[in-house]
């Protein structure tokens, strides 16, 4: 899952000393908007809350995610169990955490997978096939450094734009945004093309 780059609050708390349900009752009382990480050893776990609310949780396990709002309460009650996890605490604007909620909380189903900018070009791919089919679903990319992005398709046409220091959507985008909306999912295309990367296209069921 693509975690966006966000303000650090806390850093590797440890549930050794510090009390969860305290903090978790703390992070509510703010109206925070942001995600909780936790390492849970072979498993981790996310928590995303917009304005104080826990929109929904995410588990990972061999490379496999689950997402969905039942996950908060399985990752709480893991962490309460547990007398070392690790906890670290990024805030994001609430904007983006709308964004990414909305996104997440689709049901989807897989696509195109395992597809590599050697052999597959993901801008043309975008622009002559998925904008006539009116596509709707989304497109994961992971760089070969290790960055990752996401662009969401409505229609075939691209509505959202995800990166670590980016997090835009068309219909929610202000007017300067909009004017640069296109040049901004061109770029990110363009890169992912010349730096290497793979893609995983998945469908809004």
């Amino acid at each position: 899952m693509l975690l966006p780059q966000g303000k650090c609050i806390w850093k590797n708390l440890s549930t050794f000393f510090v009390n969860i349900r305290a903090l978790m009752q703390y992070i509510r009382d703010q109206d925070f908007d942001g995600y909780i990480y936790i390492d849970l050893k072979n498993e981790k776990g996310i928590m995303f809350l917009h304005e104080g609310d826990f929109t929904f949780g995410i588990l990972e396990y061999n490379n496999e995610e689950k997402k969905n709002i039942n996950n908060v309460k399985e990752i709480l009650d893991y962490i309460n169990g547990r007398k070392k996890t690790l906890i670290d605490v990024y805030s994001l604007s609430n904007r983006s955490v709308e964004i990414i909620t909305d996104l997440c909380l689709k049901e989807v189903k897989p696509y195109q997978t395992n597809l590599s900018s050697e052999f597959f070009n993901i801008e043309s791919y975008i622009n002559n096939y998925l904008n006539k089919i009116n596509f709707n679903g989304y497109v994961e990319i992971y760089f070969q450094d290790g960055e990752e992005g996401i662009v969401s398709l409505h229609e075939g046409k691209v509505n959202t734009i995800i990166t670590d220091s980016l997090q835009l959507r068309r219909d929610r985008a202000t007017q300067s945004e909009l004017r640069v909306f296109d040049m901004y999912a061109l770029k990110l295309l363009e890169r992912a093309q010349s730096k290497g990367a793979k893609y995983d296209i998945y469908a809004y069921v």
